[in-house]
C-alpha cells in the first residue's frame, strides 16, 4: 500500500484543515528532505488533531499565522535530520514552527511572558519554537 493509499484509507486529504483550524494535514505529515508524507498509524491521528488546537490557541495569541517546519516525522526521517532518539515528533505530539509576521524572539519572549500555557520551558538559541504537548512543559522557546 503506498502512503497515499494508506492516507486516503484513514480518510485523510492531505489538502484538508484539521479540526477547523489554520493547519492542514499536508502541513502535519509532509517530510520536506523526503518530498513525501509520514504514514500515520491511528494513534497519531488524535495526537495530531490535538497538536492542531493548541496552535490555533498559539496562533491567536500571537496574532500571527504560523509556519510549520516539523511535525509528524517517521523514523527514518527524524534520523535522517538529526533528531532525539525519542522526540515526541514521533508521535504527532510536537511540533517546530516559527511566526509569520513576528521576530521569533519577540515571539519567544511573549509566551514566556504570558503566564497562560504551562510551562514555558527553558530559553534556548533556535530560530523557531518547539511545542510538545506530551508532558507538562509545552514549550521550548
Amino acid at each position: 500500500m503506498t502512503k497515499e493509499e494508506l492516507l486516503e484509507k484513514l480518510g485523510i486529504d492531505v489538502k484538508a484543515r484539521i479540526n477547523d483550524t489554520n493547519f492542514t494535514w499536508h502541513e502535519a505529515l509532509y517530510l520536506k528532505q523526503l518530498k513525501e508524507y509520514a504514514k500515520p498509524e491511528k494513534t497519531h491521528l488524535d495526537n495530531i488533531r490535538r497538536q492542531a488546537m493548541a496552535l490555533q490557541d498559539v496562533r491567536g495569541f500571537l496574532g500571527t499565522p504560523l509556519f510549520i517546519t516539523s511535525w509528524l516525522r517517521s523514523p527514518a526521517y527524524n534520523k535522517l535530520i538529526s533528531g532525539a532518539p525519542n522526540s515526541v515528533h514521533l508521535t504527532g505530539l510536537a511540533t517546530d514552527f516559527v511566526p509569520g509576521k513576528m521576530d521569533i524572539e519577540e515571539a519567544k519572549k511573549r509566551i514566556q511572558d504570558s503566564g497562560i500555557y504551562p510551562g514555558r520551558g527553558e530559553h534556548n538559541s533556535t530560530n523557531w519554537i518547539h511545542l510538545d504537548l506530551s508532558g507538562p512543559t509545552w514549550f521550548m522557546v
